[in-house]
């Protein structure tokens, strides 16, 4: 995944190139917008994993105690 945004965000080459002029900065607003869809995705992801295991956890600890 670091790789996929690295290379939307990285800045090409400075000089002319057979693919035509260097393309222009990314905006902040881009640059600001990936970084929290990338925030975003991840905390996702994790609460996906980790509230399953909580809630597994927490139905173990009830029976154990003895009560449902």
């Amino acid at each position: 995944m670091f790789v996929y945004v690295w290379l939307l965000l990285a800045p090409g080459s400075m000089e002319h190139n057979r693919f035509g002029p260097p393309p222009a900065p990314n905006p902040r607003g881009a640059v600001a917008g990936l970084w929290t869809l990338f925030v975003v995705v991840t905390f996702a992801m994790t609460t996906a994993v980790i509230v399953p295991a909580v809630q597994t956890y927490q139905a173990r600890a009830a029976a154990a105690e003895g009560r449902f």
